[in-house]
């Protein structure tokens, strides 16, 4: 029975061993595994931060520029409507001035005619 043994035992040796090396190759290829993700991860953190800085530079200039525009278009609004009264203006000064020629042509006719 012990020569039947031996040969058990040597392969139990032998499985242990295999199987010690395999967990001990699974073991570092977890450990890479996880270097790579924890890699890909700090890369993907930093470029997300990128876009974020990017994105909030530009939500910036837009914001800028929006108020460019929003002065711009108040400031041209502002001599728009001092063009209307001075357009308001000069109409009532002509309608005047027409008036006063009327009035002054009425009064060369009424003379004229005694």
């Amino acid at each position: 029975m012990g020569d039947i043994l031996l040969p058990l035992y040597v392969l139990s040796i032998i499985s242990s061993f295999i199987a010690s090396v395999l967990a001990i190759v699974a073991i570092r290829f977890s450990k890479r595994t996880e270097e790579r993700l924890k890699n890909n991860f700090n890369q993907m953190r930093s470029m997300m931060d990128l876009q974020h800085e990017k994105t909030e530079n530009l939500m910036a200039n837009i914001e800028t520029e929006a108020e460019a525009i929003r002065s711009s278009v108040h400031g041209t609004r502002l001599e728009l409507l001092d063009s209307i009264e001075n357009v308001h203006r000069i109409r009532e000064e002509i309608l005047e001035s027409m008036q006063s020629l009327e009035d002054r042509c009425i009064m060369k006719d009424d003379e004229n005619e005694k």
